[in-house]
């Protein structure tokens, strides 16, 4: 009798326990927030001799001549990267989106002052200011991030970077260039961490390809 009384208060107890844990909610992930900086994870830059090897003394002598100034506008981003949403894909036209892990701010803002920066630094324009600025420019420059998604198509996962520049010629008026910088890093590891160091790459990459076709325009300024 006591036996059977004992067993049929711990089949209650276990029962009521189990419906309490049913009350509980489960821990939910916590995002991962990440940036663009265009620096790999040890902190040093990418490194990159382009620009230096490519423009000399005749680049030097070519800065000094023109004077030209540069305006640069606020980046935008294509429909799909708008967003703090990080994008992979698994198959071509289709896009996702990583649910714990995403970027502390667009893209499109990260970006901004990064191209700023490098082309403070590294372009032959004898003034590099962002837009709206009280200084009138001879050139401005129109960035559009295209895509920037972790793709998943083959053994290895890769990160791509397509960025559209826009120069344009204030004083004429008219388009310099128009171009499209495509840069295409493989991913170290196959999860969002190695989409975001790739990134960081792939972001580094275009920005000297973005120094070089701007140096190019105020070389070939008449």
């Amino acid at each position: 009798m006591k036996k059977g009384l004992l067993l049929g208060c711990l089949i209650v107890a276990s029962a009521f326990i189990g419906g309490c844990s049913q009350l509980v909610p489960k821990a939910t992930e916590l995002p991962s927030f990440y940036i663009l900086n265009g620096v790999k994870p040890e902190g040093t830059a990418i490194k990159n001799d382009v620009i230096t090897s490519q423009y000399s003394q005749t680049a030097i002598t070519a800065k000094k001549s023109v004077q030209a100034t540069l305006a640069v506008n606020l980046s935008t981003a294509a429909a799909g990267f708008d967003s703090a949403r990080m994008v992979y894909s698994r198959v071509p036209y289709k896009l996702e989106y990583f649910a714990h892990s995403q970027w502390i701010d667009t893209p499109a803002r990260m970006l901004t002052p990064l191209i700023l920066n490098t082309l403070k630094a590294k372009s032959l324009f004898n003034a590099v200011t962002l837009n709206p600025s009280t200084a009138n420019s001879h050139f401005s420059l129109d960035t559009q991030i295209i895509r920037l998604q972790q793709d998943f198509f083959g053994p290895q996962s890769r990160e791509r970077f397509t960025l559209r520049a826009t120069l344009i010629d204030n004083v004429k008026r008219e388009v310099v260039f128009v171009r499209e910088l495509d840069a295409v890093v493989a991913a170290k590891t196959d999860n969002p961490y190695g989409g975001v160091v790739a990134a960081n790459e792939a972001v580094e990459m275009l920005l000297e390809q973005l120094a070089v076709v701007c140096n190019e325009a105020v070389i070939n300024y008449r």
